[in-house]
């Protein structure tokens, strides 16, 4: 396990029970790669992901003023506020999950995308025992597991880490109730920009999942299909079909 990537929060501990909802070309990718993938910031929809809020910024842009008087950014490609942040973006990478007791059609629709779908049932504790060590090594001292806090960018108060802006995201979304895995290729030694839209993690499947649903309206033959291939991929899971819960 990583411990050290668990979340110190109320909210999450390693029996906290977390969903992913995925379409069946994506839950193909995670059983024939073995690896979760985890997307660059800037390749999400939403395009307020990894913004500074407002008081941070403001430290920031006073930072750099500073600099710029003693001539320290002349030379470097992180000129300013804005630069930085650019940087920290197109270094970010994460993966995203949803926690709650149960399966949630509102996730069902918006991110199972169609009845042939998939969620997949796991925990803190599991997910974190099952990702790879050595893939994450190179990592270590960016890389986070935590909760996503939903307040307006002009409420969060006082100096911030370089992490905390990729787990801030707004009110309207607070419905997700999303946990994510985080790391960052950023270096202050040699940043930069051009950098892959996604970096794989190795997992044990195994360990990592530990229930399957279908849609709740997916027809028999796609429910037999993912039956098919979890044995074909030799996965000791049970496949269940999803129900429509109150939770929502």
């Amino acid at each position: 396990m990583f411990p050290e990537l668990i979340a110190k929060s109320v909210e999450v501990n390693e029996e906290t029970v977390l969903w992913k909802y995925l379409d069946i070309s994506k839950f193909i990718s995670l059983l024939s790669k073995e690896s979760l993938w985890l997307a660059r910031v800037d390749t999400f929809k939403d395009k307020h992901e990894g913004i500074f809020p407002l008081e941070m910024k403001q430290i920031l842009d006073k930072i750099y003023k500073d600099f710029e008087k003693e001539g320290k950014t002349k030379d470097g490609s992180i000129q300013n506020t804005s630069d930085f942040q650019h940087h920290l973006i197109k270094n970010a990478y994460i993966n995203c999950w949803h926690q709650n007791l149960d399966e949630n059609m509102v996730m069902w629709e918006i991110y199972g995308k169609t009845e042939n779908s998939i969620a997949i049932r796991s925990t803190v504790g599991d997910l974190t025992d099952s990702v790879s060590r050595n893939d994450l090594k190179e990592y270590r001292s960016n890389i986070a597991f935590e909760p996503v806090i939903y307040e307006k960018l002009e409420n969060i108060p006082g100096k911030l880490t370089y992490q905390s802006p990729f787990f801030i995201k707004r009110p309207h979304f607070k419905f997700e109730r999303e946990v994510r895995l985080f790391l960052s290729t950023y270096s202050t030694s040699n940043p930069i920009v051009d950098t892959p839209i996604g970096i794989e993690i190795s997992v044990n499947l195994e360990t990592l999942i530990k229930d399957i649903y279908v849609h709740p309206d997916a027809s028999n033959w796609f429910f037999e299909a993912v039956q098919s291939l979890i044995d074909k991929f030799e996965i000791s899971v049970q496949v269940k079909r999803g129900l429509y819960g109150n939770q929502f």
